[in-house]
């Protein structure tokens, strides 16, 4: 072995860089995407009635709403005679309203920190292998009988 990179150990250095360039690409947008993603979720508990959340832009996500809506349904056929009881049933309403609120946080707070991991997890490896593979094609001379 002379120590010299022969023409396919250069074209496979030079495609293992330009897939680092993408991969670094793929994990920014995926960390930001994801960053941005559980912050609107934030956003959306702070502001959003769990009735309404069935119009949200992540429909798969947004279709477990659906899941309260029989028992705010319920809840709102429920004729309240005195004072106690209708605040009762307004705290019950607001406790099912967060209750699914919650619900739904949650999971967008999982599918936001999942994009967050990859993404640090692609950037973190794209820089890692950047040095390496900068000073493998520097420092070994492409062989001319390769």
């Amino acid at each position: 072995m002379s120590g010299a990179l022969t023409p396919g150990e250069r074209r496979l250095v030079t495609r293992a860089r330009g897939r680092g360039r993408i991969a670094l690409v793929i994990g920014l947008a995926c960390f930001l995407l994801g960053g941005a993603y559980s912050l609107w979720a934030v956003e959306r508990l702070r502001a959003t009635p769990i009735a309404e959340e069935v119009r949200a832009p992540d429909r798969p996500v947004a279709r477990l709403a659906a899941l309260v809506e029989p028992r705010l349904a319920h809840l709102a056929a429920i004729d309240a005679t005195t004072a106690l009881e209708r605040a009762l049933l307004r705290d019950l309403r607001d406790q099912v309203d967060l209750s699914g609120r919650a619900l739904l946080l949650t999971l967008r707070l999982l599918i936001g920190s999942v994009l967050v991991t990859v993404g640090l997890a692609l950037v973190a490896g794209a820089v890692a292998q950047r040095p390496l593979l900068s000073l493998i094609a520097r420092r070994l001379p492409l062989t001319p009988d390769g």
